[in-house]
C-alpha cells in the first residue's frame, strides 16, 4: 500500500486535521482533511515489511529527539520488538516542500531533515 493510499483508507490526514483544528487560532481553523492529504510526506515516516521470519522496518532516518517517541515504542506499537532490524530507505525521507506546507498550515516552529 503506497503512503498517499494509507493517509486516505486509514483515514490519517482527517486524524491530523481533527487534532490541529482546535490548536490553530487562525483562519487555518478551517483546517480539513483535503488540504493535508496530499502532505502524506511531510513527517518522518517509514514502512514495516515481514522479510522471512524477521521484520524490517525502513525509515528515512529523521526521527528527532523532540517528537518524543523512540524506535522501541515504535517496534512496540508493531508487535515485533526483538524480532526486526531498522534499515535506512531514502525512498522514506520527509520531502522538503510538503514539510513547508505542514510546517505553515499546522504554524509549527520545530524543524526536522527533509530532501527536495
Amino acid at each position: 500500500m503506497s503512503h498517499s493510499s494509507y493517509w486516505r483508507h486509514w483515514g490519517v490526514a482527517a486524524l491530523v486535521a481533527n487534532e490541529w483544528r482546535p490548536k490553530l487560532q487562525t483562519s487555518s481553523q478551517n483546517l480539513t482533511e483535503d488540504d493535508l492529504e496530499l502532505l502524506m510526506y511531510a513527517f518522518p515516516r517509514g514502512r514495516v515489511a515481514k522479510v522471512g521470519a524477521k521484520y524490517v522496518i525502513y525509515h528515512g532516518n529523521d526521527l528527532q529527539p523532540f517528537m518524543r517517541i523512540t524506535k522501541r515504542q515504535i517496534e512496540t506499537a508493531f508487535g515485533i520488538v526483538g524480532c526486526c532490524r531498522w534499515e535506512f530507505d531514502d525512498h522514506e525521507r520527509c520531502q522538503l516542500s510538503a514539510k513547508g506546507e505542514m510546517r505553515h498550515l499546522l504554524k509549527l516552529k520545530e524543524d526536522w531533515p527533509a530532501v527536495s
